[in-house]
């Protein structure tokens, strides 16, 4: 990849010495035709907000590099306007980021070029390689995503959605998986009592979706706590303590399957439960992306999408979002 900016910058040199036009960046990385937008140029900042973007430097980017970028970076995170002191802070921090890299790249400081699609997609396979936390990629993929149509004028974004996106549900609380926990030993039967136990236990737990937890046996779960899961994507996954102990406690030593192969076995066994009013929807999405949530500060990206058996980075760029109160 070094190689290929390399030969970005060179092709750009050499248009220039030509006296030529150098060519758009949508044409050197294969990306959609430039679509045309004003961008705020020069704006003038609250004093605080001027304050912490020039005040701010990123620790991980060298002293002597960051003199040589950093007014690029500042008038960059100006242009974007940003709407408080911490989310400026926010910005310069990735932003410093995405340009160092791309000076490592022998890219020119070139607003459409750094901040297009397509470089912002580069780099953050380069922080997804690099191993860092899914909640630090998601929190560079969000920011620049939301800042970068702001700031340029031919980088080919498409427009940003203004409505919050509501397809992912919701974490829950702590204090509400432990009531769930203490509304399922509180059931009428201890069949029921233990099949609630399994699905908290494998949901918020582990990570399975529905279809996993139906196809899970209790010989599927380790001596050392490990899930192996065989439906959908194979995979062995820890239990998350104390739910172990609740999974065990399900499970009451039977290494058979604890739910009837039928697709809808589930369904039928959540309506039979019965939980306090007070607690929110029993759902079996919500703790799933519990268990997900709780991850992203432990796990890369690439880690957390194998473990859960996530096809792509979606649920983790919107819990991570959610975190930041930014649901565009």
């Amino acid at each position: 990849f070094v190689a290929f900016c390399s030969m970005t910058f060179a092709r750009q040199l050499e248009m220039r010495f030509q006296g030529g036009t150098p060519p758009h960046v949508s044409s050197v990385l294969l990306t959609r035709p430039p679509i045309g937008r004003p961008v705020a140029l020069d704006a003038t900042p609250d004093p605080a907000i001027a304050e912490r973007i020039a005040m701010y430097t990123p620790r991980s980017v060298p002293a002597d590099r960051w003199e040589h970028i950093a007014p690029f970076v500042r008038q960059v995170v100006i242009d974007a306007n940003p709407a408080t002191p911490a989310a400026a802070e926010r910005a310069v921090r990735v932003v410093g980021q995405l340009v160092k890299y791309a000076v490592d790249c022998h890219l020119g400081l070139d607003r459409d070029m750094i901040l297009s699609p397509d470089f912002v997609g580069r780099f953050v396979f380069h922080l997804e390689q690099a191993g860092r936390p899914a909640s630090t990629i998601g929190t560079y993929h969000s920011t620049l995503r939301r800042l970068a149509p702001q700031v340029t004028t031919t980088a080919p974004w498409p427009p940003v959605l203004e409505h919050p996106r509501t397809n992912t549900p919701r974490p829950y609380s702590a204090e509400t998986i432990e009531g769930f926990l203490r509304n399922a030993k509180a059931q009428t039967t201890l069949l029921r009592t233990n099949r609630a136990l399994v699905i908290i236990s494998l949901a918020a737990g582990a990570g399975l979706r529905a279809s996993e937890i139906r196809a899970f046996a209790g010989r599927d779960l380790s001596e050392d706590g490990r899930v192996v899961v065989s439906a959908g994507h194979k995979r062995k996954v820890p239990v998350d303590r104390p739910l172990l102990d609740s999974l065990r406690e399900g499970i009451a030593d039977s290494h058979d399957r604890i739910f009837s192969d039928h697709k809808n076995a589930l369904n039928g066994v959540t309506r039979s439960l019965r939980f306090d009013p007070t607690l929110p929807t029993f759902d079996l999405r919500r703790l799933r992306n519990t268990w997900i949530d709780s991850k992203l500060e432990e796990l890369s990206a690439l880690d957390l999408m194998h473990q859960s058996g996530l096809a792509s980075v979606r649920v983790i760029d919107d819990l991570v979002r959610m975190r930041t109160g930014d649901t565009r």
